[in-house]
């Protein structure tokens, strides 16, 4: 192994060690470790209700009853297969009432204009397309900035320009 990694692997069980202290301290003392399923189910039905968001795709939301909030989904397939044009409709139909936010490195901003030509005004508003960070650690700031201000859904449509870089700044996830 070369110095040069030998580093960096410490660098990450170090990471691993401090992250795993910090979730300990943010764990209540209290807290079981082993329960019974009953105690379970007692526990989360106390738990407030995870709001969950139409998506204005008929057979999507039949079949879901609507996306929760927090929920991470991966649309993978062959290209030219629809799925940034699912995407995209689901963004633009959850725009009309909420914040969105598009990380569009797959189409340039002249066809993604010809792509949405017909929005309402709300959803002109609240749709926030963002065409500049293919770091990695810059998404990650501007996703914890904005879910900071009450944005919930983004989009990543990223044709593979994502680029992290080993070296250079850390990120927390």
């Amino acid at each position: 192994m070369s110095e040069r990694s030998e580093e960096l692997k410490l660098k990450l069980i170090s990471r691993i060690k401090r992250d795993t202290e910090l979730l300990a301290e943010l764990t209540p003392k209290d807290e079981k470790v082993i329960e019974t399923f009953k105690e379970l189910k007692e526990r989360v039905s106390k738990k407030p209700k995870i709001p969950k968001y139409e998506t204005g795709v008929e057979w999507l939301d039949r079949r879901t009853r609507g996306i929760e909030a927090g929920t991470y989904i991966n649309l993978a397939g062959q290209s030219f297969s629809g799925k940034t044009t699912l995407a995209l409709k689901i963004l633009t139909n959850i725009s009309e009432y909420k914040k969105a936010a598009l990380f569009s490195f797959e189409m340039y901003e002249d066809k993604l204009v010809k792509e949405l030509p017909n929005l309402t005004i709300n959803q002109e508003k609240n749709l926030l397309i963002i065409q500049k960070q293919y770091e990695l650690y810059e998404m990650d700031g501007t996703i914890r900035s904005l879910s900071s201000q009450g944005i919930r859904f983004f989009v990543i449509d990223s044709r593979m320009k994502v680029k992290v870089s080993i070296e250079g700044q850390e990120v927390i996830t």
